[in-house]
């Protein structure tokens, strides 16, 4: 998956921030921020396009939302 994201277009530069979206099934902007991986305007918008992409979900929980990676949730919770 990694790679097909690397790949496909809209690119995403950063390797950090694509590594850390599939350490954990799930995070929030601001945990990408506080690593100084990208600011949160930045890594809003690679969340929203590896969304639109099928990579990730980001539902609105509350007033905040989250970013999923629902394969790596899937291998966590079976």
């Amino acid at each position: 998956m990694a790679q097909e994201i690397k790949n496909e277009p809209p690119r995403i530069s950063s390797k950090e921030l694509v590594d850390f979206l599939f350490e954990q099934p799930y995070c929030k902007i601001r945990f990408l921020v506080s690593r100084n991986m990208a600011k949160a305007r930045t890594a809003s918008k690679y969340s929203y396009q590896l969304h639109e992409r099928g990579f990730l979900d980001v539902p609105s929980i509350g007033c905040k939302k989250k970013v999923i990676n629902p394969q790596l949730w899937d291998i966590l919770t079976r």
